[in-house]
């Protein structure tokens, strides 16, 4: 059997409920930032890549797509395209209007050239002139807290132009988490049985291989392959996002990626 206690001093029990109610039972704001955390704020982002335009059901993918991005149930804070907008066809009036398509994009929009996206372009200059008018410039970044997210043409690194090549190593922030868009991944690409060099010439691709091994590039996120590939340079993991373009049977997709705790995950979103 139980006594009964009694309490004799209120002040005494006055006390304990206020040491209790301050101390006791307090827990941390789930927002707040906490020592050790990369950044407490979510960040997401959406990626389009390898739109091919000029065909009528890449035209309409990307267009669903574009519907997609727009309508979902929550904030992106930008939308990346990683190359291969055209399918060399840049010079052709009707496939230029076509991309302007990418302007209903209610989000910060970032835009790069593809190797298709060339291909019949006399210079550099002409590509760069003819992306700046219809998309804005690339080679720059954009910070979101602890992160940079770095937005890079590495077509004349990869082909070898060092002429139009631009230093990567000038928009990584060794002080924050970088993470680098850009179109053709610098990895061994496997078909028809056999393996191939995607980037032309070794002593670019060791450049760019140590430029990303720096401290600071948590990721790098490609396209070109037209399919999900993950392979890693060194610490860094590389990813390659399947493409909007049908080629070889594939079903159209792009990438939802949310950063949490300072983790990168991702969702496919396929095109029905």
């Amino acid at each position: 059997m139980y006594r009964k206690f009694k309490l004799k001093n209120p002040f005494f029990y006055a006390l304990i409920v206020f040491y209790f109610s301050i101390f006791g039972c307090s827990e941390k704001n789930p927002t707040e930032k906490v020592p050790g955390r990369t950044n407490s704020k979510i960040i997401r982002f959406v990626q389009l890549t390898d739109l091919h335009f000029g065909y009528d059901i890449h035209d309409k993918n990307t267009e669903r797509a574009i519907d997609i991005i727009n309508n979902l149930a929550y904030s992106i804070d930008f939308v990346v395209v990683t190359g291969d907008i055209f399918a060399d066809n840049i010079l052709d009036p009707a496939a230029r209007k076509t991309a302007s398509m990418l302007k209903k994009i209610k989000f910060p929009l970032h835009v790069l050239p593809g190797n298709h996206d060339i291909n019949g372009v006399l210079n550099w200059a002409e590509v760069h002139n003819y992306f700046k008018n219809l998309f804005g410039k690339y080679n720059n970044y954009r910070d979101i807290g602890d992160w940079r997210f770095i937005f890079y043409n590495s077509e004349p690194l990869r082909t070898g132009d060092m002429d139009h090549a631009f230093d990567i190593e000038k928009l990584i922030d060794n002080k924050k988490n970088n993470i680098i868009f850009h179109h053709a991944p610098c990895v061994d690409d496997f078909y028809r049985g056999k393996i191939h060099s995607v980037w032309r010439h070794k002593n670019t691709s060791e450049m760019w291989k140590r430029s990303i091994s720096k401290a600071g590039v948590k990721a790098v996120i490609t396209g070109h392959l037209h399919r999900s590939e993950l392979h890693y340079i060194n610490h860094v993991p590389v990813h390659s996002a399947p493409s909007i373009a049908v080629y070889w049977g594939r079903q159209s997709a792009f990438r939802i990626y949310t950063i949490r705790e300072g983790k990168i995950g991702f969702q496919t979103i396929y095109i029905q």
